[in-house]
């Protein structure tokens, strides 16, 4: 820590904010931009109102396209919730609730017809989902690729 961080929170303690302990990664999400990460932040909240401040080195993450559909969708809830320990119960849920669709997914037969397997297999691999998912988005959206991994990884 610096000497001009070391004084930012101080200044912190005075205005009323607490440290926040047992955060060890925060995602900052946002439409059409880049997934930020910030592994082990130093996280203060103001007692008074719902204003967070956040000290930590900002990565760019691309763990948007990688997660299962349950976690995109605990992602989306934590960056609108305020109780970290409801994010965290919710991700845990979530994660395993699309964990077991994903399988029982996988083991479905599916009707490719009309759709070419080489689309099948460009879909599986840019939107990480099950082939069942894929033909279906591709059915979704008239064969157009680019359609239907939009509507996967969104």
């Amino acid at each position: 820590q610096s000497v001009a961080e070391k004084k930012a929170r101080k200044a912190l303690s005075k205005k009323g904010f607490e440290q926040v302990t047992g955060v060890t990664n925060l995602s900052v999400l946002r439409k059409k931009s880049p997934m930020f990460s910030i592994y082990s932040p130093d996280v203060y909240k103001n007692a008074n109102s719902d204003t967070w401040i956040v000290f930590g080195e900002a990565r760019v993450d691309n763990l948007g396209r990688m997660m299962n559909p349950g976690a995109r969708s605990a992602a989306r809830a934590a960056a609108s919730a305020t109780n970290p320990s409801d994010v965290l119960a919710d991700a845990g849920a979530s994660a395993s609730a699309g964990a077991s669709t994903a399988d029982a997914d996988a083991d479905k037969e599916v009707d490719e017809t009309g759709v070419a397997s080489s689309d099948i297999e460009l879909v599986i691999a840019q939107a990480n989902c099950s082939r069942a998912k894929a033909v279906e988005a591709l059915k979704n959206n008239s064969n157009d690729v680019v359609n239907a991994i939009m509507e996967l990884t969104l």
